[in-house]
């Protein structure tokens, strides 16, 4: 009951503090993750939910041949660095720009390179900000906005909003390039271009939520929360594996029945793998990379199962 009152729409408005969340969005209330007005909410999550299953998010023959080829690479980064390193490897943001690619391949059309000097940088800035602070800081909250004015450097001010712009940025670029191209005009290719063509279809309509800084926030968000927090999930469970020698032994055992050494494992090779499955369930219930979650409030009473 819990995971359906989560998705309903009447539970998921977000609890917006405008000095906290709006100087992320150009000081207005825009994106998917502050979301406190209905509409916004809503319609972003369903074109966000609607348009990436379009271009092949969560179906198998299309996220399989994504995930083989960002895994094979990752494999042969892995083996080189161990191998130029003395058998050393810091794995803090390892996953980062393959999990990326998994999404932006249908968010932009684009599959980076592992050593792309702009989304390195990005990244770290966004992980130096996410230690920073939680979403629900409340030092942030109880020290007076003058004093974050004359000493940004306190609470970590300076940090979110040079992320912020650094974000914007790479995100304007995209953005530019899509429309440069113009194929969102008539075949839209990619989810940037989806939602061009939306904000070409409500020119004129003073109250669309399709305009460009709303892209701009959409991008920011997936780019932000998709990364950070599945790479976090990713470094807890090297890490649980790692100090856990015999749990790692169980897992690779069970791999090796079901796939063999020389083939990549597939989606479907997954659902044979019980014992995998609920390691990976274990990785997320102790490696929780998100303790406080962005508070949700109703907006209006409403019923549930009568």
């Amino acid at each position: 009951m819990l995971s359906e009152v989560a998705n309903m729409d009447e539970y998921s408005m977000k609890v917006s503090h405008p000095e906290f969340t709006h100087t992320r969005t150009f000081n207005k209330e825009l994106g998917l993750i502050f979301a406190s007005r209905k509409e916004l909410w809503v319609e972003m999550r369903r074109f966000t939910e609607r348009t990436l299953r379009h271009f092949g998010f969560g179906k198998s023959n299309t996220m399989q041949s994504v995930i083989e080829a960002e895994t094979t690479d990752l494999v042969k980064e892995f083996n080189e660095t161990i191998k130029n390193h003395g058998g050393i490897m810091k794995i803090r943001t390892k996953f980062v720009l393959s999990l990326l690619n998994t999404l932006w391949c249908m968010v932009a059309g684009q599959r980076y390179p592992h050593d792309d000097p702009t989304l390195i940088k990005l990244m770290d800035r966004n992980f130096e900000m996410t230690k920073s602070r939680s979403f629900i800081d409340p030092f942030h909250f109880l020290l007076p906005k003058r004093i974050k004015d004359m000493f940004p450097s306190i609470s970590k001010e300076d940090v979110r909003l040079r992320v912020y712009k650094e974000c914007h940025d790479f995100t304007k670029i995209l953005i530019d390039e899509r429309k440069t191209e113009g194929m969102y005009n008539n075949s839209p290719l990619n989810y940037i271009d989806a939602f061009l063509q939306k904000i070409e279809e409500n020119k004129g309509n003073n109250k669309s939520v399709y305009t460009e800084e709303n892209l701009q926030a959409m991008l920011a968000d997936l780019l932000q929360t998709g990364t950070t927090t599945t790479n976090g999930t990713m470094n807890y469970g090297v890490l649980f594996l790692t100090l856990n020698p015999k749990i790692q032994e169980k897992c690779q055992k069970e791999i090796d029945s079901v796939v063999s050494r020389h083939l990549s494992p597939t989606l479907e090779d997954i659902e044979k793998m019980p014992y995998f499955q609920a390691c990976i369930l274990e990785t997320h219930r102790q490696g929780n990379v998100v303790p406080n979650p962005i508070p949700r409030f109703a907006p209006t009473d409403w019923n549930i199962k009568g």
